[in-house]
């Protein structure tokens, strides 16, 4: 692959581009979905290809093949070429990257791809059946799915970047009588990540096993997930994506908003984005205002934030990490609906109202959990007073799509009070 791209390197500066980037890709996955049953579907295998990006003046080209030879290569190149060049209209060049070479490779204690099959499928199958017995569902469904990356870029500028990462995702999908639970998790890691996960999901299910109950509450309290769902999924983007943004505040006054791609531990850890650039934590919401964009779109200079799914797709502005970090605090009420997590029914647009849906919210009354019940939410960011409840963060990474790419968010975040929401 170094050979393939060094040559790909040379043969797009001989065509006239100004800046050539070159992103090659080995993945090793295995994907399974469960039933409490038994197995349903499992693949397994390696793909790889090369993504090539050129610039020339203000034009930006990209293309991309799944062909490891040179002759495709080259076809991948000139095409990405002539798209840089039709779209060269001014000539705004490339800022150019710090040229090195360095390899990282990302934490693990167990290589997934040691671990005996037959084992592993043993493991699903336990965390799906547990699943099953704790929420007493009619039906368990569990997609497990592992990745093992081997990414290489090579610019024209001398940069030279390796990068390993095993990634290990599990969702949840449990169904009673008139209820859906979903669980989501992802961890960079790998096969002891899996243990990690379950022990979430035990603390996870602790929270509903109550009986059903028609008693009503005051407040609605968001547990991180939730909170990290509405925030991030449905709000944030608005304000941080990308950084032609015209939004400078933020509607909600005492929020503080840390993206951090440097914390080993976590889902979104990259030391390096797929532009080359260095990772560094950056504060993107400050008291309210809108402090820095993820990214530009066209070379990083916001700290590491572009990312790609595959070589497939050209790198666009990601998050990594987001984390409310700190917000104002205010003690528990009594009387509350404790949401653990949403679905997004709508979304934000000059005041309209975002809609959340969560199937198992936990009704409180004098500080103690009564029952269960399915809430409709409204929340209006002109007028919803938004602060934090004491307490704990907890890791519950999510996937979304976002761009053409798969984007962690939300790996930490307080638990949030909503006084002014609509509750249906």
């Amino acid at each position: 692959m170094i050979e393939l791209t060094s040559d790909a390197l040379s043969y797009a500066q001989e065509h006239g581009a100004e800046y050539v980037e070159v992103r090659g890709e080995t993945t090793e996955f295995l994907d399974l979905l469960v039933e409490d049953r038994g197995v349903v579907h499992s693949i397994g295998g390696i793909y790889n290809g090369v993504g090539i990006r050129t610039f020339y003046g203000s034009g930006r080209g990209y293309s991309s093949t799944s062909f490891i030879t040179k002759t495709s290569i080259e076809r991948a190149v000139e095409e990405s070429v002539r798209m840089a060049r039709a779209s060269n209209f001014n000539a705004t060049k490339v800022k150019p990257i710090e040229g090195r070479v360095e390899n990282v490779k990302a934490p693990m204690k167990q290589d997934p791809r040691e671990l005996d099959s037959q084992d592993k499928v043993k493991e699903v199958l336990a965390l799906a059946r547990a699943a099953s017995k704790v929420t007493s569902a009619k039906l368990t469904r569990l997609h497990y799915l592992e990745l093992y990356e081997d990414r290489t870029l090579a610019t024209n500028y001398g940069l030279r970047l390796r990068s390993i990462k095993p990634s290990v995702y599990v969702s949840i999908e449990a169904y009673g009588d008139g209820w859906q639970l979903i669980y989501e998790d992802g961890y960079v890691g790998g096969w002891e990540v899996f243990k990690q996960i379950r022990k979430d999901v035990d603390e996870f299910y602790e929270q509903l096993v109550f009986s059903s109950t028609d008693a009503e509450a005051e407040s609605v309290v968001l547990s991180p997930r939730a909170a990290s769902n509405f925030l991030i999924d449905d709000v944030l983007p608005q304000y941080v994506f990308p950084s032609e943004s015209s939004y400078d505040r933020f509607p909600l006054p005492n929020l503080e908003v840390l993206d951090d791609p440097t914390r080993e531990s976590g889902y979104g850890y990259m030391p390096f984005d797929d532009e080359g650039v260095k990772a560094e934590p950056i504060q993107l919401v400050a008291s309210g205002k809108v402090e820095r964009k993820l990214t530009t779109r066209e070379l990083d200079d916001y700290g590491g934030r572009a990312r790609a799914q595959d070589f497939i797709h050209e790198p666009g502005p990601a998050n990594s990490n987001t984390r409310v970090v700190s917000i104002e605090k205010t003690s528990m009420p009594k009387d509350f609906y404790y949401v653990p997590f949403t679905y997004s029914l709508g979304s934000f647009n000059s005041g309209e109202v975002i809609w959340l849906y969560s199937p198992l919210t936990v009704v409180y009354k004098g500080g103690a959990p009564v029952g269960r019940k399915a809430l409709r939410l409204g929340i209006d960011l002109s007028k919803v007073k938004v602060t934090g409840i004491e307490g704990e963060p907890k890791r519950f990474g999510c996937l979304r799509k976002f761009g053409g790419g798969l984007i962690p968010i939300a790996e930490e975040s307080y638990a949030l009070l909503v006084e002014g929401g609509i509750v249906d």
